[in-house]
């Protein structure tokens, strides 16, 4: 008896248990070449509570990956603040996505998440030195003579399973299938004209390289009448001759009436006709003519035929001819009837 009760005071603080958060809620990492890393973006970890978050792990899915400049520890104390740093490093052309996920062993502590995007695009490219070719005017059943333009390939990446194709009437030559990053080749196209309305068409280079956009030069060409001849008049007709005499000239004109250039004309001749004088000794001009004055000297009586030939070298172009007729006549004779009396 007589021991009386004692009351000892007791005092203490509560914690609250640790509690994370992570800003910004998400980041765009833009657009990076295939299996190239971007730069390192930072997300913001932060404990909101008053207790420790022990037992960190991060977490970077899809083409994203958890950087070494990261300053988070595997703890993070109440009310402290540490950096995640990301990197982007796309595996395939087009739109990525991923989370950054941040989660605790701590009782209580909630795993926090960031959205990640970004977009991969491929380390090969294709341009070209121009965007469009006009061609000259080019006489119909021709060939033009070459327009260039250079491919490269201005990419840090190669460009493989080049291909190159022209539509319509134009035509082209090719490089190789393959363009390393920072190469260029020449393409020549070519127009063939074979109608004279102007045409267009183009000339597209593709490649088999995953994300690599086809480059594509438009064309243009005319196709002109060619070059060709004209005979005027088409046929000649001499007066009578005595057989072994000459007739004066008579002439014929030779023109182009096409819008082409014309090689010299060649001049053949048949029967008993043949050239005085020949003023198409050059070539003609589209539009341009001259003159041939040709003769008659039968070599028998009676009605005489033949040909002029009118020729040209000039690629298309048909010979043409004139006919030439006459007639040949004997000289006069004197008989005496009876001869004697």
């Amino acid at each position: 008896q007589g021991v009386s009760n004692l009351c000892l005071p007791l005092s203490g603080y509560g914690l609250t248990t640790g509690s994370l958060t992570i800003s910004p809620s998400s980041q765009n990492f833009g657009t990076q070449t295939l299996d190239q890393p971007s730069g390192a973006l930072p997300f913001t970890l932060t404990n909101m509570g008053g207790g420790t978050a022990g037992g960190l792990s991060f977490t970077a899915t899809g083409n994203f990956s958890i950087s070494s400049q990261t300053t988070c520890g595997s703890s993070l104390i109440g009310g402290a603040s540490c950096k995640v740093y990301v990197i982007f490093m796309p595996t395939t052309v087009g739109s990525r996505s991923g989370q950054l996920q941040v989660s605790s062993t701590t009782s209580g502590v909630s795993t926090v998440y960031a959205g990640m995007t970004g977009t991969g695009q491929s380390g090969a490219a294709l341009t070209t030195s121009v965007s469009q070719l006009n061609f000259p005017s080019t006489p119909v059943n021709t060939t033009s003579a070459a327009m260039t333009f250079v491919l490269s390939n201005p990419g840090t990446a190669t460009a493989s399973g080049i291909n190159i194709q022209s539509t319509s009437y134009f035509t082209n030559s090719t490089c190789p299938t393959t363009l390393a990053a920072g190469a260029s080749c020449t393409v020549s196209v070519y127009f063939s004209a074979t109608q004279q309305p102007m045409v267009s068409g183009t000339t597209r280079v593709t490649s088999t390289t995953a994300g690599v956009t086809a480059a594509i030069v438009n064309s243009t060409g005319t196709g002109t009448a060619p070059a060709s001849l004209s005979l005027n008049p088409s046929s000649l007709s001499f007066p009578a001759m005595l057989i072994g005499s000459t007739s004066t000239p008579l002439s014929i004109t030779v023109s182009n009436p096409g819008t082409a250039p014309l090689n010299t004309p060649s001049l053949s001749m048949t029967g008993d006709f043949a050239v005085q004088s020949n003023g198409c000794t050059q070539s003609l001009v589209a539009g341009g003519s001259c003159t041939v004055a040709l003769t008659f000297t039968p070599t028998v009586s009676g009605g005489r035929n033949g040909f002029l030939t009118v020729s040209s070298t000039t690629n298309g172009v048909n010979a043409i001819y004139a006919a030439l007729s006459g007639t040949g006549e004997s000289p006069a004779t004197l008989s005496v009837s009876p001869q004697s009396l």
